[in-house]
């Protein structure tokens, strides 16, 4: 499950801590915090003083490289430490569990997003989702990998059940993810392979390359099979 919300009173420890001296991109994680800056300083101001958030303010002004708010990110997406240290922390027999799951109810894409040459703006988004209409059997993989199920929003007959979701998105969660379940993984063991490679390449922060983009249409392929 998510990383419970931090308290008014943890807020003031950051908030003081940040006046003297503390940079709060390095005290973030210490405290789970995860929201946006903007939202940081909204509860600050409601357990400061305006002489200490006047404070705050200056010191988060002061150098923003060193000051502002980073939280350690892949893409567009945070890394939740309390997901990653559940998914790295499977035995092998919930990993091998969990790889069959992928095998019969997952679904692995790569989004592919460019815009024109001048820009030179190019990105490859992973996704992984298992959906099924077990509840039970969703629970257990929420409570495996730390994350939230949902429902699918609209049953086409009355006499279908209710499907539901898992959803994993963030780069550093897949390459954990990735990296548990892919020695027992069959029938989608290629497509995880290629999106594993992928992956790591984008957390190495390292340029699209033509070779990449021959995996991604491998991966394309080996989804469009049975169509």
């Amino acid at each position: 499950m998510p990383a419970p919300k931090t308290t008014l009173s943890q807020v003031r420890e950051m908030a003081m801590r940040v006046i003297q001296g503390d940079a709060l991109c390095n005290i973030a994680c210490e405290y789970g915090y995860s929201a946006s800056p903007s939202r940081f300083r909204v509860r600050a101001k409601c357990v400061l003083t305006p002489e200490e958030y006047a404070k705050l303010l200056d010191r988060l002004n002061e150098n923003r490289k060193v000051t502002r708010f980073r939280p350690a990110v892949t893409g567009n997406w945070r890394i939740n430490l309390e997901r990653l240290e559940k998914i790295k922390g499977m035995t092998d027999l919930e990993a091998a569990y969990l790889a069959g799951i992928i095998d019969g109810e997952g679904t692995l894409t790569l989004a592919h997003r460019r815009r024109n040459e001048l820009r030179g703006w190019e990105s490859i988004e992973p996704h992984i989702s298992i959906s099924n209409t077990d509840v039970g059997l969703m629970k257990y993989l929420s409570q495996l990998l730390g994350i939230p199920f949902y429902a699918i929003k609209e049953k086409r007959s009355r006499r279908w059940k209710q499907s539901f979701a898992i959803s994993i998105s963030a780069f550093a969660e897949i390459e954990a993810l990735l990296s548990r379940v892919l020695p027992f993984l069959i029938i989608k063991r290629r497509r995880a392979e290629i999106m594993l490679q992928l992956v790591r390449r984008r957390l190495s922060r390292l340029p699209y390359t033509d070779d990449d983009r021959k995996l991604l249409k491998e991966f394309r392929r080996i989804n469009r099979r049975g169509r």
